[in-house]
């Protein structure tokens, strides 16, 4: 506020000079009050990054257990990855963060260009539904053998797929004599997929479904409230953002923008269906920038629970002064991990995750500041399948488990540390 009248002040003085007659005393008079309140204007706009700044800092060490020398590690220059430790056996949790060298000309489109996963060879295939999402958004998508094979015999609390009640029983009214059933069957998923789409963007969480493939029925409404509960980034940083994810699409909020995806993905073993959230929020206070996009997987066709991922750039400043910061943080939540080989899948998984981040927080790096010096953008390498074929691998069943049954169990003692000592 205080910031706020010294602007009203330092307009009506700059109306008032102008109009004034040409008295010198008075003239003079006046700059210097002009002076005076444009030095408060600055020192408070100074105060109020330097605050910023105190506070970014703060919520590392608070929240993300960095140390002093971290801090100034990421301060120097050097990219953070920290796993976090999850309340849940299923979630893997994780950080990271980079300085930028430069930031300046970065707006929206460039970060989200900078982010772009162009070449991942993961990427099977994908669209973003439209207004309203219809069933030509998905005309593209295919099923492989086993999908088909899995729909066929799916039953509430035993299906390969996740899948809702309902879905499962539109599946099982399929004719799964006719020759053509698996055309029939991608059809009704794609229907179904489509409709829990509309139904998404008109009441938000309370149109996400149960998955009801195994015995135990998972809520993603109960899972999303628990994973934004634990989101402590966007809440220090964009408190507003947050309350907007909660209550989506009830409440507006002014520099937001909404899309919804749907995209195949290769997860080393069975091909992952799944429809992606993804929001965009741009805020500007005095020189101070924030740019955030929101990725929350409302469905997944196997091995991840519920997904939800935070990119953003940080702008404390401008110019000389100014510092900026990449930052990524991804909680997800996998059935796979929860079990009896909880221990192992988390050490290889969260190992493949923090390079997954490293690797994210790299490349975006390279390509904002080489579009912040107008240079040629670097094209990065294709980025394999990474934590997803892990997942998938300590999801895979039988065939592991039995290994590890039948190896000695001072073997698989030795590779359990052998696997934590080389992280």
């Amino acid at each position: 506020m205080r910031n706020f009248r010294s602007v009203l002040l330092f307009a009506e003085l700059g109306d008032n000079l102008g109009r004034m007659s040409i008295n010198p005393a008075i003239q003079a008079a006046s700059v210097r009050i002009l002076l005076v309140v444009l030095f408060v204007v600055v020192s408070d706009l100074a105060a109020m990054a330097q605050a910023s700044r105190e506070s970014f800092r703060k919520f590392l060490a608070e929240h993300i257990s960095l140390t002093d020398a971290e801090i100034a590690g990421l301060d120097n220059g050097d990219l953070v990855v920290r796993i976090l430790k999850g309340k849940d056996k299923r979630e893997v949790s994780v950080f990271g963060a980079v300085r930028l060298d430069q930031f300046e000309n970065i707006d929206l489109a460039a970060f989200r260009d900078g982010l772009s996963q162009r070449g991942n060879d993961s990427m099977l295939g994908g669209a973003r539904f439209g207004t309203p999402p219809a069933l030509q958004d998905m005309a593209v998508l295919t099923l492989d053998d086993r999908d088909i094979e899995g729909m066929r015999n799916c039953v509430v609390g035993d299906c390969d797929l996740k899948l809702s009640a309902a879905m499962i029983k539109r599946l099982q009214a399929v004719d799964w004599n006719a020759a053509d059933h698996a055309v029939r069957a991608t059809d009704v998923l794609k229907d179904s997929l489509v409709a829990y789409a509309q139904d998404y963007l008109v009441r938000g969480d309370r149109a996400l479904i149960e998955y009801v493939d195994k015995k135990k029925v998972v809520s993603l409404a109960e899972e999303y409230q628990l994973l934004l509960n634990d989101s402590v980034f966007v809440r220090n940083i964009a408190p507003e953002f947050e309350n907007y994810l909660r209550k989506f699409p009830a409440v507006q909020l002014s520099g937001v923008e909404n899309r919804l995806d749907w995209s195949k993905i290769d997860s080393g073993l069975k091909p992952i269906i799944a429809l992606t959230h993804g929001v965009t929020y741009a805020r500007y206070v005095n020189n101070d920038r924030l740019l955030l996009l929101a990725t929350k997987q409302i469905y997944a066709s196997h091995y991840v629970d519920a997904s939800l991922a935070f990119s953003a750039f940080v702008r404390f400043g401008a110019g000389d002064n100014g510092e900026a910061y990449l930052v990524f943080t991804d909680i997800s939540r996998s059935d796979a991990l929860g079990g009896a080989l909880s221990g192992m899948a988390h050490a290889v998984v969260e190992r493949e995750a923090e390079q997954r981040v490293r690797e994210l927080l790299e490349n975006a790096k390279a390509r904002l500041e080489a579009r912040s010096r107008n240079q040629p953008v670097p094209v990065s390498e294709p980025t394999k399948n990474g934590i997803f074929s892990r997942i998938a691998a300590f999801a895979g069943g039988s065939a592991f488990s039995l290994i590890l049954i039948l190896c000695v169990a001072a073997v698989a003692v030795y590779f359990f540390f052998r696997s934590r000592a080389d992280r």
